[in-house]
């Protein structure tokens, strides 16, 4: 016979029933806190499209006016991939290379094309039968895997640069032309003063044939000074022995002995150094050191002391010049051995230019200092050969 059913406990049913409510109300709460979470992160997904969107657009903006940029670029902008092809060129570089197009490899192009030369490292490039001259610089891009060539046509720059050379050429040989007439007059002076002895009546066999020879030299040395100056026309370097440089100065001060005698000047000359040589031009160096002298002469007085030295330190062979005139004025100092510079009348401001040009293309240098008591002197260095 068959068991009767078990009866439902009404509290257990009332109690699952309560668990289920619960279970339920929990569900929708979570389901409606999911549902919030959804529509906050589809409001923050649309306000983060939104951001993409603008910043896309912005950076689209801003490469098209970077793009125009360098369409109008007046230099040239090649751009290579990873492997040194062309990938792009400006507008600018196409007007300069006609003949470079996306593709091409752009060192082999360079070897047919461009040629390299010694000057501020321009290369030149012949378009239309023309030279143009090119500056060309490589910048890799790293990040990108790519390299950017700048091009700038510097073919005016250039024409500049050569005639500014030539109008630098033309200035020196004005300075020179200048500076050889200044070296002309002492000589031609000279030369004048002793033809005027010729005409002198009663003058004897032996004592015409000794101004004669004297004019003779002076002509020589006139002669000289013209062909050095055509030698710096032709760019030809003058040209330079190893001398004894007592030997160059003892034949300097013996031209100038009539000068030295007429301005009553006391000479003592000290040589401490008879055998040191220098590598010089003689004619030239002989030039140096009258000027150097000549110059302590415009301020002599008679019975004045003229003291000359020579010695050797450091390797320089030293010749100073001290006379006991007025001295040189501080503010003229400075300015003692510019071109043109001169606080005498008769001067042309050359003579001791010319000195410091030519010594300083020696490897030596001059400079004038004043003495303590009173008067100046200028001081000689030159290497010792």
């Amino acid at each position: 016979m068959a068991s009767p059913p078990e009866r439902l406990d009404p509290l257990e049913l009332e109690a699952a029933f309560s668990m289920f409510a619960e279970a339920s109300r929990q569900l929708s709460s979570s389901y409606a806190d999911l549902q919030q979470q959804v529509g906050f992160l589809t409001d923050q997904l649309e306000l983060a499209n939104g951001k993409l969107k603008q910043q896309l657009d912005e950076k689209g903006a801003l490469f098209r006016r970077l793009s125009a940029l360098l369409e109008q670029l007046p230099g040239g902008v090649v751009e290579l991939g990873a492997g040194g092809e062309v990938s792009s060129l400006n507008r600018a570089a196409r007007a300069m290379l006609p003949n470079l197009h996306p593709g091409d490899s752009w060192d082999v192009w360079q070897q047919l094309h461009l040629e390299s030369t010694e000057e501020m490292d321009l290369k030149r490039f012949l378009r239309d039968g023309k030279e143009v001259w090119f500056s060309v610089v490589t910048n890799p891009v790293p990040e990108e895997d790519c390299s950017l060539v700048l091009i700038h046509d510097m073919t005016e720059f250039h024409q500049m640069q050569h005639a500014l050379a030539r109008n630098e050429r033309l200035v020196a040989m004005g300075e020179m032309s200048a500076g050889l007439a200044h070296q002309l007059r002492t000589p031609l002076a000279a030369a004048m003063l002793y033809a005027g002895h010729l005409s002198k009546a009663g003058l004897g066999e032996q004592d015409r044939l000794r101004v004669a020879g004297k004019i003779q030299n002076r002509l020589q040395h006139l002669e000289v000074l013209i062909q050095n100056m055509l030698r710096f026309v032709r760019g030809q370097q003058q040209q330079a022995e190893v001398l004894v440089f007592a030997d160059v100065l003892a034949e300097s001060v013996h031209h100038l002995a009539e000068a030295i005698a007429a301005a009553g000047v006391h000479l003592e000359c000290r040589v401490e150094a008879d055998d040191v040589c220098i590598l010089v031009n003689r004619r030239e160096m002989i030039g140096v050191i009258g000027n150097l002298i000549e110059n302590a002469l415009h301020v002599a007085f008679v019975g004045m002391p003229l003291r000359v030295r020579l010695w050797q330190k450091d390797g320089m062979a030293c010749l100073s010049i001290a006379d006991q005139g007025p001295g040189v004025l501080p503010e003229v100092l400075p300015r003692l051995f510019e071109p043109f510079f001169t606080t005498r009348k008769e001067g042309t401001g050359l003579g001791l230019a010319i000195v410091r040009n030519l010594v300083t293309a020696w490897g030596g240098d001059v400079s004038v200092e004043n003495l303590p008591d009173h008067g100046a002197m200028f001081i000689l260095r030159l290497p010792v050969v």
